[in-house]
């Protein structure tokens, strides 16, 4: 009999939940914050008979009622009460510094642990390569930088957990050297000189994977001129934090500032071709201010195109998505042959 009530009580107040939601829907939040695409009824239709019962679970867990505010509840207790974040993506680092773990294509913890080094192979092959770009390049009358932006966990060890120690040189410090020691390239990867930075400028956000302005203003001075005066000013905008809405605990931290860089600009600028990740996202309004900059994102790989006129051709990746000039580089030299001038 008792069940048999349970299961009533179950019954009759299941709906009142939903209807209550539903009639103050706008009150909720319901972002996605999760960095992929919540699954739908129409997922559900289409999902093969095999697939059908964990489809249907996906899709009550990504729709269910309050989702975003009974997650970040039940962060928070596990942050506060417990010290730890349950994510499978985000790592907890000391004074509530957020890092990235070994997630999909990337491997931030392995980079910075010195747990997966390039061959001696790889290494002369990518070296061999991009010396032959810069030839063509300078060939062309184009100049040819690459900057490769240090993952977060490289900059602020000092927050990394004591559980995680560094076993050997980092696999990007290591092609660094190579390159620089046997080509003449220029490459930059400021690790050391980010980490000293770091001390005493707030140069990556907290709460997010990536450089803020100061940080991306810093890595162009490596590169190029013209950029000496630039200053930094804060502005009343939304930092970036997308570790903090990966793993749930926005609502309960205290977000960095926003730093925009102002600058004169200047009159007749040459033309500059920027491929990148993420991070070159900070670096665009910058650049701005000296060249007329177009750009494409290796997640788009396939439009990218070296234009005739382009002056300078810069390279930006991230430390934990380096591959990508593994994958990448005879495209852009086949590119760069293409040019006429």
């Amino acid at each position: 009999m008792k069940q048999k009530i349970i299961i009533a009580v179950f019954l009759l107040v299941t709906p009142l939940f939903y209807a209550g939601y539903y009639l103050s829907y706008n009150m909720w939040d319901h972002a996605n914050y999760e960095n992929r695409n919540f699954v739908t009824f129409t997922d559900v239709k289409q999902a093969s008979f095999v697939e059908k019962t964990s489809t249907i679970d996906d899709f009550v867990n990504d729709t269910i009622p309050f989702k975003n505010e009974l997650t970040a509840f039940n962060a928070a207790c596990n942050m506060k009460l417990f010290g730890v974040i349950q994510s499978d993506k985000v790592l907890l680092g000391k004074d509530g510094w957020l890092f990235h773990k070994n997630v999909d294509d990337s491997k931030s913890i392995d980079d910075y642990q010195g747990l997966n080094h390039y061959t001696q192979e790889e290494m002369q092959t990518i070296t061999e390569k991009l010396a032959l770009l810069n030839t063509i390049l300078e060939q062309k009358e184009i100049e040819f930088r690459v900057i490769i932006a240090p993952n977060k966990e490289q900059v602020y060890n000092r927050y990394m957990p004591d559980s995680i120690p560094v076993l050997d040189i980092s696999k990007t410090s290591q092609l660094a050297q190579y390159i620089n020691s046997n080509s003449d390239v220029k490459l930059v990867y400021p690790m050391e000189y980010f980490r000293d930075l770091s001390k005493d400028e707030h140069i990556y956000y907290k709460y997010d994977t990536h450089w803020n302005n100061l940080g991306a203003l810093k890595g162009i001075q490596l590169i190029l001129d013209g950029f000496e005066n630039a200053e930094i000013v804060v502005e009343d905008k939304a930092p970036l934090m997308d570790l903090a809405y990966v793993s749930s605990i926005y609502p309960y931290v205290q977000p960095d500032e926003y730093y925009a860089v102002v600058m004169d600009g200047v009159e007749g600028k040459e033309n500059l071709y920027l491929l990148h990740d993420s991070f070159g996202d900070m670096m665009i309004p910058i650049l701005e201010n000296r060249y007329d900059v177009q750009d494409a994102t290796f997640a788009y790989f396939n439009q990218f195109n070296l234009p005739n006129n382009t002056d300078v051709f810069v390279l930006e990746l991230n430390e934990r998505y380096l591959y990508r000039l593994f994958t990448t580089i005879d495209t852009i030299i086949a590119s760069a042959q293409q040019i006429e001038k």
